[in-house]
């Protein structure tokens, strides 16, 4: 961060410089004002494409009074104001409201708050600190409380205006935006632009911020009406930025929060402000957004993570905020854009070099990848080798395990059958001990009977025994039947 410098703007007219170094610490400048009041208080800063001959970058800036000034900034000094000039601002109804260099035209564009746009050259080298005499080039729809600037065009909102988009050189409105459908209660929701910026440098895309707290994201191309409309929280909007693919919005109690673009939905919130914001400015490439409000306080955020990366005392209550990077050539301070030749061809032989090392890099990759494909062949034949093996072990397990379930079966078998023959053969045994018994007893009940003739008759006793005989025999025949 040590190529990170910011101007502020404070209600008393004093331009500050502000470069952060590397451990978050910061070396501020100030310029020499003449004088300090309300009526000199800075409202807008705006950078400047260098003209021929300048020395370093400038930047300009528009006072409550209606004055533009034109400053010139070097490595290791103050702000240097090198001209000035007093627009019909002052004069007219309104006051000023904002001011932006239009690089269509490589002139300066101010608007007051009665709608009022006057296009007119940089300062450099005047000095005149009355008014110039310059008509505004053409006049807006009012009340105007906020203006962005892209290309050619001005978008502009207040109270009771809604968002028109105005082509400067034909002078009309090429995009008039429609209010929201009424609300629950069936009631008109009422209009308060307080901030507008472009979306990314996109000119159909344009997101602006409401004193009624909604934050609402217009497609040109789309529809009138915006395309998604959201409340912001509790409290007015003050200052709206987009950066890369998020949205930055600041209200009246210094809360600041980041919002997806595209659905405008929460992302994270920038925590360390306690008073209102009063102006914002980012780096797409750093990531980076400062804040400038009534808490006297410059801060610079992390878009990425949300951390405070700086924190800057500068006494007085702020207006406004400008952004840039410092680097060894002198255009190179306002940002992005402005890029020579000489730092793109280092630029060039720098990707060469790398692009080099990347080929190197990937050929010893590439060898290394062969390797290592060699290897996994060979694991892998190995890998099938053993579950082949694995295979057989498992099938000569299964055969093994049935033959086991077999004898068993037929072990069960023949028990079963053993125990029934000898239950069988105990119940025959039994029967015939029962049978012998009741014979024994029939024949001894015949004999007790029959003893009165046993010695007198010997044929009556052979019968009797022949009888008995006959009737064993019988019995016999009957229990093997």
């Amino acid at each position: 961060m040590s190529n990170v410098v910011l101007f502020t703007g404070d209600e008393t007219g004093l331009v500050k410089k502000s470069r952060l170094k590397d451990d978050a610490q910061a070396v501020v400048s100030a310029c020499q004002a003449p004088r300090q009041s309300r009526q000199a208080g800075i409202r807008s800063l705006c950078w400047i494409s260098p003209p021929e001959g300048a020395s370093e970058a400038l930047f300009a800036s528009l006072s409550c009074e209606g004055v533009v000034k034109t400053w010139e900034s070097e490595a290791a000094r103050p702000p240097k104001c090198v001209g000035q000039l007093a627009t019909t601002a002052a004069s007219q109804e309104g006051q000023p409201v904002a001011l932006e260099f239009v690089s269509s035209f490589d002139k300066l564009s101010v608007v007051d708050s009665a709608g009022s746009v006057t296009v007119l050259t940089p300062p450099v080298g005047q000095e005149t600190t009355e008014n110039a005499g310059l008509e505004p080039s053409f006049q807006a729809k009012g009340p105007v409380e906020a203006a962005a600037w892209l290309s050619k065009h001005l978008a502009t909102g207040g109270r009771e205006n809604d968002l028109v988009v105005y082509d400067m050189q034909s002078e009309a409105p090429v995009f008039e935006a429609l209010n929201v459908p009424h609300d629950e209660l069936d009631l008109r929701v009422p209009i308060w632009v307080t901030a507008i910026d472009y979306a990314n440098g996109k000119g159909n895309e344009i997101v602006t911020g409401t004193g009624h707290k909604h934050v609402r994201f217009y497609d040109v191309r789309a529809q009138r009406q915006p395309i998604f409309s959201v409340s912001s929280g509790e409290y007015r909007v003050t200052a709206v930025k987009c950066i890369r693919e998020s949205v930055a919005i600041a209200d009246t109690s210094g809360e600041i929060q980041m919002l997806e673009q595209r659905m405008l939905k929460p992302v994270r919130k920038l925590r360390g402000a306690v008073g209102s914001i009063r102006s914002m400015a980012t780096h797409a490439r750093l990531g980076i957004v400062a804040a400038a409000g009534l808490d006297r306080y410059l801060r610079v955020f992390d878009a990425g993570s949300g951390a405070c990366m700086a924190s800057i005392y500068l006494k007085q209550r702020l207006n406004s905020v400008l952004l840039g990077v410092e680097k060894r050539r002198k255009s190179d301070l306002l940002g992005d854009d402005a890029i020579g030749e000489e730092q793109i061809g280092q630029d060039e032989g720098i990707a060469e070099d790398w692009d080099q090392e990347d080929q190197v890099e990937d050929i010893a990759s590439d060898d290394d990848d062969e390797d290592a494909e060699d290897h996994g062949q060979e694991d892998d034949e190995d890998n099938e080798d053993d579950e082949e093996k694995n295979e057989d072990d498992e099938e000569n397990e299964d055969d093994e395990e049935e033959e086991e379930e077999d004898k068993e079966k037929d072990d069960n078998e023949e028990d079963e059958e053993e125990q029934g023959d000898d239950e069988g053969k105990e119940e025959r045994e039994g029967e015939d001990a029962a049978s012998r018994k009741s014979t024994i007893q029939d024949d001894a009940r015949e004999d007790d009977g029959d003893d009165s003739f046993a010695y007198g008759n010997e044929d009556a006793a052979e019968r009797r025994e022949s009888a008995a005989r006959h009737r064993r025999k019988k019995r016999r025949v009957e229990r093997t039947r």
